[in-house]
C-alpha cells in the first residue's frame, strides 16, 4: 500500500510540475521563435551529461544502502560540489569551441552562464536522494511545483519584455536555485568539512556503474540535438525540440513516475521472485494505461494539438511529433527493465544494455542523418522496437514473464486506443483550447471503457490504487 501511495505523491510531483511547466512552455513557445529553443537544446547535452557525471549515480547507491550516515552525506555532498566546479570550468573556457561547432556565435556567453546552474543544482542533490530514499514524494512534490511556477513566471515576463533566447535561460537557472534552497529548507542537516574515501569507495563501488549507464544513456538521447543542431538549421532543430518536449510528457513523464516509486520497492523484495513478479507486471500496466491513450491522442490529432497550443508557426513540428510519439511507446518497458535490473543490484548489466542500446541506436542514426529529420526520427523508433525485443528477453533472467505474456498485458492497450480515432476524425479541429481538450476527454473515456471491458484483470490495480490514496 505504501507503494501505491507513494506513486500518487510521485505522480503529483512530476505531473504538476509538468502540469505548470507545460502552461509556462506553451506561453513561452507562443512568444519566443523555433530558433530561440534550437539555441537551447544545442545545450542540452553538455548540461545533462555533467549533471549525470556529477550526480555520480549516487542517488541510486543512497536509495539502495541500508543505511547512509554522516560521513556518507557530507562525503558526497562535497563530491557533487567540487565536480560540478569542475564541469563549469571546463564549459567557460570551452565554450568558444562549443559555439564554433555550432556556428552560432551567440552560444559562447550562454555557455558560460547555464553551466553555472550545474554549481547550483549540485548543493540539493544529497537531499533528493533522502526524500526519495524515504519515499517522501509529497515534499518533493510540493518543492518542485514551487521552483517551476516562480521560474515559469519569471521567464515568461522576461520573454514579454524582449529578453528572447534568455528567458528560457534565466528560467532553468532559478529553477536550479529555487529547489536546492527548499530542499534544504525542508530536509535541514548541517554540513561539515568531512571528505570519507571509504564512503566515497562505499557508495561509487554501487554508484559508478549507474553514472555510466546513465551518462551514456541522457548523452545518446540529446544526440540526435546535435547532429540535428549541426547538419540542420536552429529553427528545425527547434521544431525537434518542442515535439520531443510534448513526446516526453506523454511517455517519459509518467515513466519516471513509475520508475522512482518502483526502483525503492522491488529493491526490498530483490529475493523474492513470486513478489517481483507482481509488483513488475503492476508498474508496467500503471505505465502503459496512462502513456498508451496520450500518446495515441497526440499521434491521431497533432497537427490540430500542435495549432492549438503553440500556435501555427510550429505546425512544422507535427510529422516529428508522431513519429517520436511511436517511439514513446517503448519506453516504459525500457525504463523498468533497467528499474528491475538495478534492483537486484546488477548495475554493472545495466551498463552493458545501455552500451549494446547506444551501438544499435548510433547505427541507425549513422544510416540516416544525410537523408532528413523525418528518416533520423524512422530510423530510431524501427531500432526501439528491436532493442524492446531483447530487452524482453533480458528481464525473464529474474523473472517469470514470458514474450506471449508481454504480447497479452500489452496488446489490450493498444487495441483500446484504436477507438479513440474515430472521434478525432468525427470531431472538427478548431483553434479553441476548451474544445481540444473536451475532445481528449471524450477519448480518454472510450478509452477506459474499451480497456476495461477487453481486461477485467487490471481493475484490482485500480481500486487498490484508489482504496490507498
Amino acid at each position: 500500500m505504501k507503494s501505491i501511495t507513494a506513486t500518487f505523491w510521485a505522480s503529483v510531483e512530476l505531473f504538476g510540475q509538468q502540469g505548470i511547466q507545460l502552461i509556462i512552455s506553451i506561453i513561452l513557445a507562443r512568444l519566443l521563435e523555433p530558433s530561440d529553443f534550437g539555441i537551447i537544446a544545442m545545450t542540452t547535452i553538455f548540461m545533462v551529461g555533467a549533471t549525470a557525471i556529477i550526480e555520480g549515480g549516487f542517488t541510486g547507491a543512497i536509495i539502495h544502502s541500508k543505511t547512509v550516515d554522516e560521513y556518507d552525506k557530507n562525503t558526497i555532498l562535497f563530491f557533487n560540489v567540487l565536480t560540478s566546479i569542475l564541469f563549469f570550468a571546463i564549459f567557460w573556457f570551452s565554450a568558444p569551441l562549443i559555439a564554433d561547432f555550432y556556428n552560432e556565435p551567440q552560444l559562447d556567453i550562454i555557455m558560460k552562464v547555464i553551466s553555472f546552474g550545474l554549481i547550483i543544482n549540485s548543493f540539493g542533490l544529497v537531499n533528493s536522494s533522502l526524500l526519495q530514499k524515504e519515499l517522501m514524494f509529497k515534499k518533493r512534490a510540493l518543492i518542485s511545483s514551487i521552483a517551476v511556477l516562480i521560474s515559469g513566471i519569471v521567464g515568461v515576463l522576461l520573454a514579454l519584455i524582449g529578453f528572447g533566447v534568455w528567458a528560457l535561460i534565466w528560467q532553468q537557472i532559478l529553477i536550479y536555485t529555487i529547489q536546492s534552497l527548499l530542499l534544504w529548507i525542508i530536509l535541514p542537516w548541517k554540513p561539515r568539512f568531512v571528505f570519507n574515501l571509504s564512503s566515497l569507495k562505499k557508495m561509487f563501488s554501487y554508484g559508478n556503474k549507474l553514472m555510466l549507464s546513465t551518462v551514456n544513456r541522457t548523452i545518446f538521447e540529446n544526440l540526435y540535438s546535435v547532429i540535428i543542431g549541426k547538419f540542420y538549421t536552429a529553427t528545425e532543430l527547434g521544431f525537434y525540440y518542442r515535439s520531443k518536449r510534448f513526446a516526453i510528457l506523454g511517455s517519459q513523464i509518467p515513466t519516471t513516475v513509475i520508475s522512482r516509486v518502483s526502483f525503492p520497492s522491488l529493491a526490498k523484495i530483490h529475493d523474492n521472485q513470486s513478489l517481483l513478479n507482481v509488483e513488475y507486471k503492476k508498474y508496467l500496466l500503471l505505465a502503459n494505461f496512462v502513456i498508451v491513450p496520450v500518446l495515441s491522442f497526440m499521434i491521431f490529432d497533432s497537427q490540430n494539438f500542435i495549432n492549438v497550443l503553440i500556435g501555427n508557426k510550429w505546425l512544422a513540428s507535427a510529422p516529428y511529433l508522431r513519429i517520436l510519439c511511436i517511439s514513446g511507446f517503448f519506453f516504459p518497458l525500457h525504463v523498468l527493465t533497467f528499474t528491475l535490473i538495478n534492483s537486484q543490484g546488477n548495475s554493472k548489466r545495466t551498463l552493458q544494455i545501455e552500451i549494446i542500446r547506444s551501438i544499435v541506436l548510433i547505427g541507425a542514426l549513422y544510416l540516416t542523418y544525410k537523408i532528413s529529420i523525418i528518416a533520423i526520427l524512422f530510423g530510431e523508433a524501427v531500432s526501439l522496437f528491436v532493442l524492446a525485443i531483447f530487452e524482453v528477453n533480458e528481464t525473464k533472467k529474474y523473472i517469470d514473464i514470458k514474450i506471449i505474456e508481454y504480447l497479452r498485458l500489452l496488446s489490450k492497450f493498444y487495441v483500446s486506443s484504436l477507438f479513440m480515432f474515430p472521434v478525432v476524425l468525427l470531431i472538427p479541429n478548431s483553434n479553441s483550447m476548451f474544445l481540444l481538450i473536451i475532445k481528449f476527454l471524450i477519448c480518454f473515456v472510450i478509452y477506459i471503457f474499451s480497456y476495461f471491458t477487453l481486461d477485467k484483470e487490471f481493475r484490482k490495480y485500480i481500486n487498490v490504487l484508489y482504496k490507498s490514496i
